[in-house]
């Protein structure tokens, strides 16, 4: 049986409600910090209530515009391809720490992560130039959002991927 590859989504949020949300969430746990120490009087609408409430109406509008964005990871071919294309510089500590150029490879990682382990290339160049369809697909992404995305490619494909060795219920009982 073939194993199913990794895969990440990613959410990007349109506009400004990521800062909004955690506006809201920071409002909120101030609001209800200050009701427990008691300087909410007895009778009066809790302050954190509403406001959790305009929280959750927020991230349900959020969540309904939001882009999400599957990040897969790649072969190992495909890996090893784009490996050899940014070999790391003798000379920078954090290129030797992993093995290409850390300049460079992250981006086309990137790009390779976002075409699904379906679609077939014969070289690596038609594996980049499916990527930056991909990718130009999204619009113009802010800086933040691009690296959200390439952080997401580097865990899927670089990153331990094994399964806890406890159970959580064990776990749970012994507390």
């Amino acid at each position: 049986m073939p194993i199913t590859p990794r895969h990440a989504t990613v959410t990007l949020y349109q506009g400004n409600y990521e800062q909004e949300l955690a506006d809201l969430f920071a409002a909120t746990t101030e609001a209800d910090e200050a009701e427990a120490a008691g300087t909410k009087r007895y009778g009066t609408k809790s302050q954190a209530i509403a406001l959790a409430k305009k929280y959750d109406a927020l991230r349900a509008e959020a969540e309904a515009t939001a882009v999400t964005v599957t990040v897969w990871a790649i072969s190992n071919d495909d890996y090893v391809r784009i490996e050899a294309e940014h070999p790391a510089r003798p000379d920078d500590a954090r290129d030797e720490m992993h093995g290409v150029n850390m300049t460079t490879f992250p981006e086309d990682l990137l790009l390779a992560s976002l075409v699904a382990p379906d679609a077939t290339s014969a070289n690596l160049a038609e594996l980049l130039v499916a990527g930056r369809t991909a990718l130009a697909e999204l619009g113009s992404l802010s800086r933040v959002q691009h690296i959200k995305i390439r952080n997401e490619a580097w865990r899927v494909n670089v990153t331990g991927d094994d399964l806890p060795k406890v159970s959580l219920v064990s776990l749970l009982k012994e507390q």
